[in-house]
């Protein structure tokens, strides 16, 4: 499922594109968008897959994620092995930081799969039988039942507060997405093998990490010297 408000990026059209010529082509790729409310998107989308359809696992996929056929592979077996909610690793759109968020912040990226406190969505695999355990034991209710176009459970809420031990926050839709799996007893599961690319002003990648900031920096600098020397050049001309 691609949840897309402007347009799904080239790229990430290309990666789909891609699975199916590796083969994958058991998956169909729905497309959900039109609507200004993120959680509601994603709820829509997480509940058309519930009621449409024999497919057993759903896999968000952003509109400017970037991927490898065998990134989807791997995370759909992770799900027939019994990961009920599981996802890859990408950056946020500047390159700073995960997207995901590890408890007390801590991610380690070496190749496995590690329980965190948060899951983004960008890239992330859901289980039918998760979603059927929110919506029933959670007693979720159907909103918009007579509007076909926005008819969901509410899986994805944004704006809900959470009382942490650093204070009260308030939350994304992701972020809510992973405390109500963790109410019916699902954990949130980040597959650190799984390295995707996001779109930004360039595709940030997971080796970027480290030095993102710094790199941002030195592009700085370097324009900032091109414009001292063009300025300098054209000084020269004007008094040669």
């Amino acid at each position: 499922m691609t949840v897309a408000y402007d347009k799904i990026m080239a790229q990430t059209s290309w990666c789909v594109e891609k699975a199916h010529l590796k083969g994958l082509n058991v998956f169909m790729w729905g497309i959900n968008g039109g609507d200004a409310l993120i959680g509601r998107t994603r709820s829509v989308a997480a509940s058309n897959f519930l009621e449409h359809g024999p497919a057993e696992y759903m896999i968000f996929v952003d509109s400017d994620i970037v991927f490898e056929p065998e990134d989807l592979h791997r995370l759909h077996q992770n799900l027939v092995k019994g990961f009920d909610l599981v996802g890859g690793c990408y950056v946020v759109k500047d390159g700073s930081q995960l997207a995901s968020f590890g408890w007390n912040g801590q991610v380690t990226l070496d190749g496995t799969i590690q329980e965190i406190e948060y899951l983004a969505t960008g890239f992330m695999g859901i289980s039918r039988k998760l979603l059927e355990k929110m919506r029933d034991e959670l007693n979720l209710p159907q909103l918009h039942a007579n509007e076909p176009a926005t008819k969901c459970w509410p899986f994805f809420e944004s704006g809900a507060q959470y009382d942490r031990a650093d204070g009260r926050i308030y939350i994304s839709e992701d972020w809510d997405f992973c405390e109500k799996a963790r109410k019916v007893g699902v954990k949130c599961y980040l597959d650190t093998a799984i390295r995707l690319g996001h779109i930004g002003n360039y595709v940030w990648c997971i080796d970027n990490l480290p030095s993102a900031k710094e790199a941002e920096v030195k592009r700085a600098e370097e324009a900032k010297q091109h414009i001292k020397k063009s300025k300098v050049a054209e000084h020269s001309e004007g008094t040669g």
